[in-house]
């Protein structure tokens, strides 16, 4: 990952802090909705969230009741900020690196949250690779990324500079498989139901969905029941 064009959009503290406000207001629902789905049964199973951010993630699965959980991100203001929320096992260094050092089959679950598409080539070889030995067997990979086969997708993936890597299901599928993964599934991340205005936007986009299946079989012949259509997709890997 380009480190000096990351920290300087991204490093700052003012920056820290807008995401903490934003998450605040927006994200405690759809965080815990999906860590419900995903999320191991066991409270004590050893988590990573690589890329983490200001840790919200991790702040709701604490709250929840996940004990062995920690994170680590590239700029040291993010890590700062999850600090705050009380995330001691929260450390500033290179992610690669940081997988690298992991004991072999040392974790459960490890989360990628919008951080795949800021790698590319080999860099994004050695990530994968990195989280597959980190992982026991059976242990899950989950993962957030832009969605390259979203008629938005143009907007999400070059409204950021420090992007690299597109991504479908099937090419993440394609990429995993190849790896060492079991299984693949893929999710669309649609808007969750906690109120009236995400419910509105919840069945807007089922309209909306239903418009791009016709599009996609009026031009291919195939009705698109499978696609995930989402500006952005979530998956899960399984070790």
């Amino acid at each position: 990952m380009d480190e000096l064009l990351s920290q300087r959009l991204y490093g700052s503290q003012p920056h820290a802090a807008a995401m903490l406000r934003a998450e605040s207001e927006t994200r405690s629902p759809y965080l815990g909705a999906l860590i419900q789905r995903h999320f191991p049964a066991d409270r004590a199973a050893v988590i990573l969230d690589i890329g983490c951010g200001t840790g919200h993630l991790l702040e709701e699965a604490k709250r929840r009741g996940y004990r062995n959980i920690a994170g680590v991100d590239s700029a040291q203001a993010r890590v700062d900020a999850a600090r705050t929320r009380g995330l001691e096992k929260v450390v500033c260094q290179d992610l690669l690196e940081h997988l690298d050092g992991l004991p072999p089959q040392s974790h459960d679950l490890i989360i990628a949250f919008d951080v795949l598409e800021h790698f590319g080539g080999d860099d994004l070889v050695r990530l994968v690779d990195a989280v597959g030995k980190a992982l026991r067997p059976g242990g899950r990979w989950l993962i957030h990324v832009p969605n390259g086969a979203s008629p938005f997708f143009g907007q999400i993936f070059h409204g950021d500079l420090t992007h690299k890597t597109p991504f479908t299901a099937e090419s993440l599928r394609w990429l995993l498989l190849a790896s060492g993964f079991r299984e693949l599934s893929c999710f669309e991340d649609t808007p969750l139901v906690h109120g009236v205005k995400s419910l509105v936007r919840r069945i807007g986009w089922g309209v909306l969905r239903t418009g791009l299946r016709l599009w996609t079989a009026i031009e291919t012949g195939d009705t698109g029941r499978q696609a995930v259509l989402t500006r952005c997709l979530l998956a899960v890997a399984t070790r």
